[in-house]
C-alpha cells in the first residue's frame, strides 16, 4: 500500500493523495482488479463521498448486462448511482484496465475535457471528481482523491501500511521525474 502526497503543476494545481491496494488486502485474494473488490472499496467510501454518481472508461473487459460501455473507451461513460455500480461490478470477475470516477451530483453535468485512461501519469486533475479509481495490469489497485481524508479512510478501512512516496512499482518512474531524478530504464 502506498500513500502519496502531491501537487502537480503538470496534470493540476490541487494537492492530490493516492492509496495502492491489492486483492489480498481488500479480500484475501491473490488477485487483484476483481469486481467485488473494487466494489467493495466503493462501498468503503461510499458514505464519506455522499450522493455521486460513477463513471467508467478504459475498460479492459466487458459483460452481458445493462450497461454497456465499450472495450478501451477513454471518454468517461455513466455508470450510474453507487449501488447501479457495485451491483454491475460484481457481476465483473477481472479488469486489466479501468479507471472509475465518483462525481457529486450537484457538480452534474460532467464536461470531460480529456480522455481518461488507465496508464496515464498520477495525479492528473480528475475535476469535480472526488474519488478515481484505477486498475492497473490485472494486479494493482490506485485510489486518488484531491482530499486525504477519504484516502486514509481507505488505509483504515482495509488496515494496510503507510509506505514511502515512489515505492510503488507503477508510480516510481513518475515519482523519480517529478522531482528531477532519473527514472529506470529497465
Amino acid at each position: 500500500m502506498l500513500l502519496v502526497r502531491r501537487t502537480s503543476l503538470r496534470w493540476a494545481v490541487k494537492t492530490h493523495y493516492m492509496v495502492e491496494l491489492k486483492g489480498v488486502e481488500i479480500n484475501g485474494s491473490t488477485f487483484s482488479c476483481e469486481g467485488d473488490q473494487l466494489a467493495c472499496l466503493i462501498e468503503a467510501v461510499a458514505p464519506a463521498i455522499g450522493e455521486c454518481v460513477w463513471f467508467a472508461s478504459d475498460l479492459s473487459d466487458q459483460i452481458d448486462g445493462s450497461i454497456s460501455i465499450p472495450e478501451g473507451e477513454r471518454m468517461p461513460q455513466l455508470i450510474g448511482d453507487t449501488v447501479t455500480t457495485t451491483t454491475w461490478l460484481k457481476q465483473v470477475s477481472q479488469f486489466v484496465w479501468a479507471v472509475f470516477l465518483a462525481v457529486p451530483v450537484e457538480t452534474l453535468p460532467v464536461a470531460w475535457i480529456d480522455d481518461v485512461w488507465a496508464e496515464t501519469a498520477p495525479f492528473r486533475d480528475i475535476g469535480s471528481a472526488r474519488l478515481e479509481i484505477r486498475c492497473f495490469d490485472g494486479s494493482h489497485i490506485y485510489a486518488f482523491a484531491p482530499e486525504p481524508g477519504l484516502i486514509q479512510l481507505l488505509v483504515e478501512h482495509f488496515r494496510v501500511e503507510v509506505q514511502t512516496p515512489g515505492t510503488s512499482s507503477w508510480s516510481q518512474s513518475y515519482w523519480r521525474a517529478e522531482n528531477g531524478e532519473a527514472a529506470d530504464t529497465d
